[in-house]
């Protein structure tokens, strides 16, 4: 009998957490002479799971294949070799047999052992959000995402298992990362690359014993920025962003911009901000290049206004986002 640790394939949202992009896992196969393949590779407590065999030592579309949940027949027929199951509780395991028969050969049977177990792959980026923002900004090269995994797994005897004494494989690209895995390393940081990065991490006990895997891809996203109206005494107008062709007034006009996911946090410092304004470059404001004004109390009636925007990271050049907008100003009204 072959004993298989199996997890649970559930990702948690949190604040300040993501989890999107995720992938199926392809599933590896266990057994000798009986190759089982299990879907979801990581089924959790009471979950939907689809088993597949093959095998090299019989004709399976010529055979008779029996299943045994826990002892119990389960499933037969001709050729029959996938089943679909519901797992049991945390810590409860289910003892899965397949046998093959066919006439004038030996009958195969052989068993393996599922083990549901929860873990939760948790990841965030450093990529520079607005204080208002309260979903994961875009991903763009060069930022900076930390992976989390939580694990809750229970052995045979129901005995709750300490995360920290299990061990923990990082693999970025399909390349294991020897330096961030080990005991207890439950933490995996890394810097995005262009495109798409697939993180995985294998989990399993000192004494080598699998108890299961989880991966997500983590895609490249366009920086992009977005443009809000300063009012003088109200501060930034964070409820709405400038579209094309509105009209805006007062007697004073200035914009902010706000690059979702271009920088890090820190972007006033690491950003470069070029302002054109009707095919005239400008600058932004001492101190908050972000900031720019384009209006003043000497300047009456409507006008139209081209202006365009290209951000980028001075240490990513690459790492940019380009905004246009034509919009007009009239400062004897104020509308949005």
């Amino acid at each position: 009998m072959k004993n298989i640790y199996i997890i649970l394939n559930i990702l948690f949202l949190l604040i300040f957490f993501n989890v999107s992009f995720t992938t199926p896992v392809v599933a590896a196969e266990v057994g000798n002479k009986i190759l089982f393949s299990i879907n979801p590779t990581s089924p959790g407590p009471q979950e939907n799971t689809s088993v597949s065999i093959r095998s090299f030592a019989a004709d399976i579309k010529k055979s008779l294949v029996i299943w045994y949940l826990d002892g119990v027949e389960y499933e037969r027929g001709y050729n029959r070799s996938v089943i679909d199951f519901v797992t049991g509780k945390l810590g409860e395991t289910t003892q899965l047999t397949a046998e093959i028969r066919k006439t004038g050969q030996k009958t195969l049977k052989e068993t393996i052992t599922i083990l549901p177990v929860e873990i939760n792959l948790l990841w965030r980026s450093d990529s520079y959000r607005p204080a208002f923002y309260r979903s994961q900004p875009p991903v763009s090269t060069g930022s900076k995402v930390e992976m989390t995994v939580v694990v809750n797994f229970k052995n045979e005897d129901g005995i709750t298992i300490d995360p920290q004494s299990l061990v923990y494989n990082w693999e970025q690209n399909y390349q294991t990362i020897s330096s961030r895995s080990g005991i207890g390393k439950s933490n995996f940081v890394f810097t995005k690359n262009q495109g798409d990065d697939n993180i995985k991490v294998i989990i399993e006990t000192k004494n080598g014993k699998a108890i299961g895997e989880k991966s997500i891809v983590i895609s490249s996203e366009k920086p992009i920025v977005s443009l809000y109206e300063v009012k003088p005494i109200m501060g930034v107008n964070w409820t709405h962003a400038i579209n094309n062709k509105e009209v805006l007034g007062g007697e004073k006009l200035s914009i902010k911009a706000e690059p979702y996911g271009l920088f890090s946090k820190n972007y006033i410092e690491t950003g470069t901000f070029n302002w054109t304004i009707n095919n005239n470059k400008t600058g932004g404001q001492d101190g908050n290049p972000a900031l720019t004004t384009l209006l003043s109390s000497s300047l009456i009636g409507r006008q139209d206004i081209n202006l365009s925007l290209d951000v980028s990271n001075k240490y990513l050049p690459a790492n940019r986002a380009v905004l246009k907008r034509m919009f007009f100003i009239d400062n004897a009204i104020i509308k949005f």
